[in-house]
């Protein structure tokens, strides 16, 4: 859970996410609402508070949306409502996804690659 506080905030309606998220959507959330310009391809998580597609990955490949859950080692999607229309090669497609975050993960950690960014 987390909870964001802005007096600015104080005489709206509380703003209530309650698609799956993790802590690697923290930073991109909070540099959209402090306005702070930033590349969102180069950060594996998303403003919750856009459109983006909620994704929620772990080391294991296992990765929840808002359809179901995925759980790698048996190779198994479980919707999150059972007569819910999952649409055809979706488990497919974030399966891809995911492994894709976690290539690019693991190569900007293996090359430093904010180093070089924030050298230039």
């Amino acid at each position: 859970r987390l909870i964001i506080w802005s007096g600015c905030l104080e005489d709206r309606e509380p703003i209530v996410v309650d698609s799956p998220a993790s802590s690697l959507d923290i930073l991109p959330t909070l540099s959209n609402l402090f306005g702070t310009e930033f590349d969102s391809r180069l950060l594996p998580g998303r403003d919750v508070l856009s459109e983006a597609m909620a994704l929620v990955f772990n080391a294991n490949y296992d990765w929840k949306t808002d359809l179901g859950t995925y759980y790698a080692s048996s190779n198994r999607f479980v919707p999150k409502d059972e007569n819910a229309a999952i649409p055809e090669g979706y488990v497919e497609t974030v399966k891809t996804m995911v492994r894709n975050k976690m290539r690019y993960c693991a190569g900007v950690l293996d090359t430093d690659y904010f180093r070089y960014i924030f050298e230039n």
